[in-house]
């Protein structure tokens, strides 16, 4: 009778403990990846025109210089700040996913070596937001394409054609 106590207290406590590590090590970390890849294909598509239309240096520089802006301008100027930095957190969020604890587990649902190579676009494409004039059609054309990389490598949206 006692025996069979201790060992029903044992097993109870097994499945317990394997249960925590289930949700640990692979329930968690899913959970964190999609969360990342559902803010990444938001960031994308929210920005999707500042990214394929590109600022070029002399709508910065007219703001500086005094020169009345349109507020249209005013409003492009902002958003492609603004996307620069949401593209440059959203890509230290993916790398720090890559190099947390539980780097094993990650093969399941995310191969490290595509989420390396999403973050190095993600932070091309941040860098050329706001380019010199000369540039402007390549820089248009490299960040569509990288887009459209980081589409097929993470698995999320469609392709866009604004």
């Amino acid at each position: 009778m006692l025996f069979e106590t201790f060992i029903t207290v044992i097993s109870g406590v097994l499945v317990f403990v394997f249960g925590q590590l289930f949700i640990e090590l692979f329930l968690k970390p899913l959970r964190r990846y999609k969360e990342l890849k559902a803010k990444l294909s938001y960031i994308l598509v929210r920005y999707y025109w500042s990214i394929t239309h590109v600022r070029t240096f002399t709508s910065f520089e007219s703001e500086r210089a005094g020169i009345p802006t349109t507020k249209s301008n005013e409003y492009e100027n902002s958003e492609a700040l603004e996307c620069k930095n949401k593209l440059r957190e959203i890509a230290a969020e993916l790398e720090g996913f890559v190099t947390e604890k539980w780097r094993v587990v990650n093969f399941f649902f995310a191969k490290p070596s595509n989420i390396s190579i999403v973050v190095k676009l993600l932070f091309d494409i941040s860098g050329n937001m706001i380019i010199d004039k000369k540039k402007r059609d390549e820089s248009n054309e490299f960040n569509r394409n990288a887009v459209d990389k980081i589409s097929k490598r993470m698995k999320i949206m469609k392709k866009l054609d604004i």
